[in-house]
């Protein structure tokens, strides 16, 4: 969906297509210009998205039948045109000389906090896949990975050199922008595949026998998972261990004013509910060993903490 005027229904997947794009865009005008290190070039990204946010051009349109033309539903459609947008301060914001606020909010353990800026959050996912890794690991994957910005984390954090990292994706702009950057990084062996979480397919897998799998926020807005989704993860014929970084805190309890501004928050917008129901019903079945649960573990945005959940086949 890169050209303008390409509309389509305004679905998280048709964003981040959109989204993806306009940053694959900047990327490649970074290596234009003469930029042809993976890791610089991750970090001007981010430090752009931290002055800049990403607005998708919207209009509101009508789904119709396809048989008889009647108008089912109203809905917003994207027109495929995207901009850079200046973050603009809070009300009663003090910035810092270099144009950051102080603090930003985010949240922890159920309650909120202020973390100072520039902290690096972003680095936290790496260092758990870092540390989790077991000597028998013959790979890493992360399952709609975006452009791969953890896995860069990974390896520039020290993860192994000699595994490859696959980075299985949904958008074709999103494997574009990883394949774009892994080729300036020789250092680590990228495989960019396809990936979608509606319909569960691990082919792409070669010869590994043992396998870190990973997701960090990109469950949270496929609105529902289907009932087998970790079953069939756990069926691939090897041996898996898998962590989910996700927002869904609230799913294992609401009762703290954070869970309950969450599943708000994820209601509203039509976004995932039944990760961890599922996830539970997995691990009722024998499907999936589930050995760890952690609620709200890592900070993030105020109403969007991460939670994390650890299971494995073997």
């Amino acid at each position: 969906m890169s050209p303008e005027n390409s509309y389509v229904p305004k679905t998280p997947q048709n964003f981040y297509e959109l989204a993806w794009a306009k940053r694959l865009e900047f990327v490649q005008s970074l290596v234009d210009g003469g930029e042809d290190n993976a890791f610089r070039i991750i970090k001007m990204l981010e430090r752009h998205e931290e002055k800049f946010h990403l607005s998708a051009e919207s209009v509101l349109g009508e789904a119709r039948d396809e048989i008889t033309g009647d108008v089912v539903k109203q809905m917003q459609i994207l027109t495929g045109r995207a901009e850079w947008l200046p973050v603009l301060p809070e009300n009663n914001t003090d910035y810092l000389p270099t144009g950051a606020p102080p603090t930003t909010e985010n949240s922890f353990l159920g309650s909120k906090i202020s973390v100072p800026a520039y902290a690096d959050l972003k680095s936290i996912v790496a260092h758990w896949i870092i540390e989790f890794l077991h000597d028998d690991d013959k790979a890493i994957v992360e399952l709609g990975c975006g452009y791969g910005r953890n896995l860069f984390n990974i390896h520039y954090l020290g993860g192994p050199r000699d595994l490859p990292y696959y980075a299985a994706e949904y958008t074709g702009s999103g494997k574009q922008l990883t394949a774009l950057l892994a080729a300036l990084e020789s250092s680590i062996q990228m495989r960019v595949e396809h990936f979608d979480h509606n319909n569960v397919d691990l082919g792409f897998l070669q010869g590994e026998d043992q396998i870190l799998i990973f997701t960090c926020h990109s469950i949270e807005q496929v609105k529902e998972i289907p009932a087998s989704y970790f079953a069939d993860l756990a069926r691939v014929p090897k041996k898996i261990t898998c962590i989910h970084f996700e927002p869904f805190g609230f799913q294992i309890s609401s009762d703290d004013s954070i869970s309950t501004a969450q599943q708000e928050l994820f209601v509203k917008n039509d976004w995932n509910l039944n990760f961890f129901d599922v996830l539970k019903a997995a691990a009722e079945a024998g499907s999936i060993n589930l050995t760890h649960v952690y609620k709200d573990m890592i900070p993030n945005e105020t109403y969007s903490p991460t939670s994390i959940a650890i299971w494995r086949n073997f």
